[in-house]
Formats: structure tokens, C-alpha cells, sequence
């Protein structure tokens, strides 16, 4: 990050026995200018920016009197008591006194969003009109377990591009509950809402249920007004529900989750469906190292039934994990899988297909190299015909398969 501007404070405070007391600050900003590469060539600026503080330690105690802050776009509040040091939520419970903050925020959307369009994906030529952000975090500390609360919501987020406004139809929603003492962490509820979802989760953080609906008409309806969410238009109903684990290291996933009359269409009137599918699965992150392990996952849908076992998916082009996906496919019935293949360019749509295909894939990259293998793939009743030629039919065919891709 590089910041640009003109800074300016005054501090004033007395020590008594080693310990501050009465502490006021002052710090005025002006011509704040921030960018770096997280904000991908965007800048961040205020005319001005405002501090006032003041405070007085006692023992491990910061008792806040007043914690203000204020940019053009931003203010922000506090008050309460703190311990002297916090790196994390359990660093509340190292003393036996009673902590206690209570903060609100409050965010004018469009002016933050206007200066920010490349890191939050805007679409080139629309214009942020209005919306803002607000919320509260209340936490305490007693008998040795700390909580903490907080509430925010997005409003009226509104824009333009090309003359017309578009808006978000209800407001989104986000209120968290969490608590810790010395042994564990909890997330006692979270509850996330909007016109187009609704997630909803409880439980301690080895173990947190969680459950969602999202409505894929409605999320791209209202987002895709706002930001680029790609080239198709989807529809159907997404429902999820299963157990998620949080470790410094690692974060794992079990579930289930279904969608009903999805539908994927592309600009060019080509659209595939599937009336139902559901899908098992069991992953885990490794959060240090960027892989994702794939332990199991699970398709079943009309087109046929598709597993991945015991599979890795490195997230970062820097890590040395190889990429390796063991396949099984059963019972894919080729005629209800050639929309897909016509969709994305696989084959024209005047191309005939049929069967019922079985197959066992290995897949693995590495070195920017892909390697397709299967020796095990069968095919009942195959029946393929292009456009101007002869038909090719076979009761059953048999298919080897070793490829090596350059990527």
C-alpha cells in the first residue's frame, strides 16, 4: 500500500505509578490519497480525515470515553473498555474484569464504490448512485466467556449505466453472535439475508451447522445489475445444508446440498437444463499451503451419476501440490448429455447422439501439464452421426485413452 496526503496530530497524556491516564488525541488528515496492487489500479481518497480520542488505562483496562473518526464517505464510533492488548478474541479473557465496547459505523456506499470499481468487480460504465452501509458491534466479557454482537445492513444500493437505474429490491442483512472462553469458540448464530438468499448457521467452530437457499434468477437479477457475474443466464433453486470446521490451519466441509430447474442459457440462445440434481460432498482446506483436498463429491442428476474421490486442487499457481482428480462416471446417458456438449462447443447442434456411457478418469496436472488417462470406458448403444456424414453405430465400444496437454 502507498498513502499521500498531509497529517497532522496532537497527543497529550500524564503517567501516574507506569500507567497513562487521560489520554487525548487529536489527528486531522487531508488529501488522502491510498492505492496499491490489492486494489487492482483503484485509489482510495478523502479530503479530510478526523480522529478524536481519549482514554485512560486502568490495570489491563482501556476505559474509552470517546473514539471517533470521520472521512467523506465514513464515521465511525466507539466507546467502552478494552483490554490493553488484543490480537484475538480469547486475549478478552486473560483478566478477570468485565470488558465491554460498543461501536457503530456508518458508510455512504456509492462514494466508496465510485472510487473502488475494479476491486469490487463493477461494470465498466455504471455509475454507483446511492446506498449505504451501517451496523454495530457490542462486545462483553463475564465469568470468563466473551461476546461479541453485531448487526449491519446495506440499503438502498442503487446505480445507472447506459440511462437506465437499477436497484437492489430489499435491503441485505447480516447479524452475527459469537462467544469464547479458554477452550472454546461459538458461533451461537449467524444469519445472513436478501431478495435473493438466505444462510443461516450455529455451532461451535469444529462443528458449525449451517444451512442456505439461494434462488440463482433472483442473485443475478439483483448482483449481476452491479457487478460482472459472466457470460450466461441462470436460473433454478440452490439449497444446501452441512457442517463446516474452522482450525488455524485447515477448514473442512460436509453435505449436501440440491438444485432444482437450473437452467444455464448463453446469448446465443443455446441453453442446457436439469429439472434435479444433488450433490454429496466432503472437502478440505488447507489454508497455509492452498490446497484444496477433495475427499469426496457426489453427482447424481438425469444426465447420469459422476463421483471425485480422493482428489487435489492446488488454489495457488505457486503451490507444489499436483493437481489430481480420480473420476467415475456410471450410467451418463449420452443423449440427455449432448445439449451440454453443444453448449459449450463440443458439438454442432445438428450432431446426433446416444448411449450409456460408464468410465473411470484419472486426471492430474503439474508443471503445465494436463494428463487424461482411462483404460476403463464403455459404451452400450452408441450411436453418433454429424451433419453430412454416415451414421457410426456400435453396440458396444470399448475407449483407451492416454493424453498429455500442454496448458
Amino acid at each position: 500500500m502507498r498513502g499521500q496526503g498531509t497529517l497532522s496530530a496532537n497527543v497529550a497524556s500524564t503517567i501516574v505509578d507506569g500507567q497513562l491516564q487521560d489520554v487525548t488525541a487529536q489527528v486531522r488528515a487531508t488529501d488522502v490519497n491510498v492505492t496499491g496492487a490489492g486494489l487492482k489500479g483503484d485509489r482510495v481518497q478523502t479530503s479530510r480525515l478526523d480522529v478524536d480520542a481519549k482514554l485512560t488505562q486502568k490495570g489491563k483496562t482501556f476505559q474509552v470515553d470517546k473514539l471517533e473518526a470521520q472521512t467523506d464517505w465514513a464515521s465511525l464510533t466507539a466507546t467502552g473498555a478494552v483490554p490493553t492488548s488484543v490480537t484475538s478474541l480469547t486475549d478478552l479473557l486473560e483478566s478477570d474484569a468485565a470488558y465491554d465496547l460498543k461501536g457503530q459505523f456508518d458508510c455512504d456506499v456509492a462514494a466508496l464504490l465510485s472510487q473502488m470499481p475494479n476491486t469490487f468487480g463493477i461494470k465498466e460504465g455504471m455509475q454507483i448512485t446511492r446506498g449505504r452501509a451501517s451496523g454495530s458491534v457490542e462486545t462483553t466479557t463475564q465469568a470468563g466467556r466473551a461476546t461479541v454482537v453485531a448487526r449491519t445492513s446495506l440499503v438502498g444500493l442503487a446505480g445507472t449505466m447506459d440511462g437506465k437505474e437499477f436497484s437492489l429490491s430489499e435491503p441485505v442483512t447480516a447479524n452475527l453472535k459469537l462467544s469464547a472462553d479458554d477452550e472454546t469458540t461459538q458461533l451461537e448464530s449467524l444469519d445472513v439475508s436478501a431478495a435473493f438468499a438466505r444462510i443461516t448457521a450455529s455451532g461451535d467452530f469444529a462443528n458449525i451447522d449451517y444451512n442456505g437457499k439461494v434462488d440463482l434468477a433472483k442473485l443475478q437479477a439483483e448482483l449481476g445489475q452491479f457487478a460482472n457475474l459472466g457470460p450466461y443466464e441462470m436460473a433454478g433453486e440452490l439449497a444446501s445444508t452441512g457442517q463446516v470446521s474452522i482450525e488455524p490451519n485447515d477448514m473442512g466441509a460436509t453435505g449436501s446440498a440440491s438444485i432444482k430447474q437450473f437452467v444455464l442459457a448463453s446469448a446465443d440462445g443455446n441453453s442446457v437444463s436439469e429439472p434435479a440434481a444433488d450433490i454429496d460432498f466432503a472437502l478440505n482446506l488447507d489454508k497455509e499451503k492452498q490446497v484444496l483436498a477433495i475427499d469426496n463429491v457426489a453427482v447424481k442428476s438425469t444426465v447420469g451419476n459422476v463421483t471425485v474421490r480422493e482428489g487435489t486442487v492446488p488454489l495457488d499457481k505457486a503451490s507444489p501440490a499436483p493437481m489430481k482428480l480420480d473420476v467415475t462416471a456410471r450410467d451418463l446417458d449420452l443423449q440427455k448429455a449432448k445439449p451440454y456438449a453443444v453448449f459449450f462447443g463440443a458439438l454442432p447442434r445438428e450432431a446426433e447422439l446416444s448411449g450409456i456411457a460408464a468410465s473411470e478418469l484419472a486426471l492430474t496436472r503439474q508443471n503445465g501439464k494436463l494428463r487424461i488417462r482411462t483404460d476403463d470406458t464403455a459404451i452400450r448403444n452408441l450411436r453418433l452421426q454429424m451433419p453430412g456424414e454416415k451414421p457410426f453405430a456400435q453396440k458396444d465400444v470399448t475407449l483407451l485413452l492416454l493424453s498429455l496437454i500442454h496448458i
